[in-house]
């Protein structure tokens, strides 16, 4: 059954982890993505998803309810063919943002088939209730523990990126990274740059540029059909990837002359270094 609670606090750690991740350098052993990125990739996050729902059908199962796990899998997609990270990807398709929401709106997603949309439809109004509390649990102000919650709960106790402590120091260190003297000298050069190749551009960092060039897609993307038809849509979609070509032609050039993306990787490799002998878990444990 479709819900919007499932996976929720997974989901707000792993938001943390790729946002650190598209701030930093290439996937390299002492980067922090480099680190991020063997704590967490496709086939963990399949695992993950795997488990809590085999741990949320056993609670069900334990409280008389039937519950079918259901294999979420399918919503990570499949690699696309082109590398993001060429030149003559970043050459045709800029940062490869707007083209993702030109395919998603080509090619909307399938709704989500759940096996237990059936279960519940079977059920008495009075035991729907009981069941979507039992397994959802029930806000009161605090959070009464449905069999989800218990479910993500003892998943993400064997997940190094969701204790606190190294959640706290990975934020710690990337605050540490951008607050850099010689990060910060990079990143006004960059800045100083940009706002010369790209007029009235204003960005302070690589992260606001390509920030407005997703809000650019996503007002025309969701702009209702009535006020901007398909067809038209494709059309201010293909004039926003040329413009993204533009940006990502000069935030390239911009990385060089400042040295920025050369400057940040040293700091990070010194302060990784730390995080990992503080957290050799963060490399050496994976997701059964």
């Amino acid at each position: 059954m479709a819900n919007s609670r499932s996976h929720w606090r997974l989901a707000k750690v792993l938001a943390g982890v790729v946002l650190l991740i598209s701030a930093c350098g290439e996937d390299e052993p002492r980067s922090m993505s480099g680190v991020l990125a063997s704590a967490v990739d496709e086939t963990e996050l399949r695992a993950i998803d795997l488990r809590m729902e085999q741990l949320t059908s056993d609670c069900m199962k334990r409280l008389g309810w039937e519950y079918v796990p259901v294999d979420r899998t399918g919503r990570y997609g499949a690699t696309a063919s082109a590398d993001p990270d060429s030149e003559s990807y970043g050459k045709s398709f800029g940062y490869g943002i707007t083209a993702k929401f030109a395919e998603e709106m080509l090619s909307p997603e399938a709704p989500e088939s759940d096996p237990n949309d059936e279960i519940v439809t079977q059920l008495s109004e009075g035991e729907r209730d009981a069941y979507r509390r039992d397994l959802e649990g029930e806000p009161d102000g605090a959070f009464d523990k449905g069999c989800r919650y218990l479910a993500e709960e003892e998943t993400l106790k064997e997940y190094p990126l969701a204790r606190p402590d190294i959640r706290l120091r990975i934020q710690e260190t990337y605050v540490e990274v951008q607050s850099d003297p010689g990060v910060l000298a990079a990143l006004a050069e960059w800045a100083d740059c940009m706002n010369g190749r790209v007029p009235q551009s204003m960005w302070t960092t690589p992260e606001a540029a390509r920030a407005k060039i997703e809000q650019d897609a996503a007002e025309v993307v969701q702009m209702p059909t009535g006020l901007l038809s398909e067809s038209a849509k494709s059309g201010r979609l293909d004039e926003l990837t040329a413009v993204e070509v533009e940006i990502w032609l000069a935030d390239r050039e911009c990385q060089d002359e400042s040295g920025l993306e050369r400057v940040t990787s040293k700091v990070e490799s010194k302060l990784v270094g730390e995080l990992l002998d503080q957290f050799p878990v963060l490399v050496e444990t994976s997701v059964e």
